[in-house]
């Protein structure tokens, strides 16, 4: 595995970011352990860099579902509003927060009680609740494109976009999913993974 460091010269050597950056803050993280923490930073590199390439602006904008391009539950965006909203970072949840070119990030790690049946789940979130909250036994095992898909899905969620609750064949062409795909994707070929 690449070091932070290594990461960092990397990525900006496999393309130009674009004008208007979007910069990724991680404002708090709970439960993670010194490890968790270390690959949490290496995911928040690459990502920060990632969603700023041009390759990660055409993916958004060539996004289809049925040869029609879009994505579904879009809130009634077009794939270019999509975008912007993503780089513009106004978060709507828990409150409405100001464009302001930053996407605030709360993680936690989560380990559910020992009487909570297991859950196909890897991670959820809720619009009265600031964190982005990954299951422990998924994150120990999750690779730096898995981390980064999670956690840019999740996010999506805090700017207002949704997707089916049950495993849908419409569901991977939601915006979480949808964008998380190419975040994974571009993050997997960037790092050989």
């Amino acid at each position: 595995m690449k070091s932070l460091l290594g990461i960092a010269v990397s990525v900006l050597i496999f393309t130009s970011s674009s004008s208007s950056a979007l910069e990724l803050k991680v404002t708090d993280r709970e439960n993670f352990s010194a490890a968790q923490s270390q690959k949490l930073d290496q995911a928040i590199v690459v990502l920060d860099q990632i969603l700023n390439t041009p390759e990660f602006k055409e993916a958004i904008l060539n996004f289809s579902y049925q040869g029609k391009l879009g994505f579904i539950q879009n809130n009634g965006k077009s794939n270019l509003e999509i975008y912007e909203a993503l780089m513009a970072g106004a978060e709507q949840f828990p409150s409405p927060r100001p464009a302001d070119g930053v996407a605030d990030m709360r993680l936690s790690i989560y380990t559910p009680p020992f009487w909570k049946p297991i859950s196909r789940a890897i991670a959820f979130t809720s619009p009265s609740d600031p964190f982005l909250h990954v299951y422990n036994r998924y994150y120990n095992n999750a690779s730096i494109a898995d981390i980064s898909n999670t956690v840019i899905h999740e996010w999506t969620h805090k700017m207002g976009f949704d997707h089916d609750f049950n495993a849908t064949p419409e569901r991977p062409y939601s915006v979480p999913y949808g964008v998380g795909g190419i975040v994974k994707n571009l993050v997997s070929k960037f790092l050989g993974q």
